[in-house]
């Protein structure tokens, strides 16, 4: 048995464990033992983890390659919320609205005071997927259900509230290309 038929033994191992690691020792793993199967899913977990609480040791596991991966997605995620968050979707009337005036201001009023504050929440674990199905299952207060439907199909055609997963999807493949051909990504 040689030296990498061990490496290929351990790898369908840790395969076969999956999930039982932290995202920091699956990335750990796949860059020590060149795992690309795991970049999606360690990073898929690692995202969703508060910068604040991953510590010096952790990002010298993972590596500044990929810490800075994790940053700079980071920022286009909170920047992508605050910009949903200050900006809120003009509501789309139903042609059979007779509350116009009345669904307008419920629409803002809940945006101001319900969908700002979960978007910008620092200790709420909610992407923006999360935001917009609990907007679509939530009835705002003064919003006639036509309007509320209409508005609610408006903003999921519009797709912005995706922007957070191609964000996280331009790194993860931004770091299998550094994987295959070991040239630093470019994240902007």
């Amino acid at each position: 048995m040689s030296i990498n038929d061990g490496v290929r033994f351990a790898i369908q191992a840790f395969h076969q464990l999956g999930t039982a690691f932290s995202p920091i020792q699956c990335l750990e793993l796949m860059c020590t033992y060149s795992i690309k199967d795991w970049i999606d899913p360690g990073f898929q977990q690692l995202i969703k983890i508060p910068l604040w609480s991953i510590s010096q040791e952790d990002t010298v596991r993972i590596g500044p390659i990929i810490y800075n991966a994790l940053v700079i997605t980071r920022a286009h995620i909170n920047r992508l919320c605050a910009s949903l968050a200050f900006c809120p979707p003009s509501i789309v009337n139903d042609p059979s609205c007779g509350l116009l005036a009345s669904c307008s201001f419920g629409w803002e009023h809940d945006w101001w005071n319900g969908v700002a504050h979960r978007l910008l929440h620092p200790d709420l674990d909610l992407s923006t997927q999360d935001v917009l199905q609990e907007l679509a299952a939530t009835q705002p207060s003064g919003v006639c259900n036509l309007c509320h439907q209409k508005t609610v199909q408006w903003i999921t055609e519009k797709e912005t509230f995706k922007k957070e997963e191609e964000y996280i999807d331009e790194a993860i493949v931004a770091l299998s290309a550094w994987q295959e051909t070991g040239k630093i990504p470019q994240l902007c």
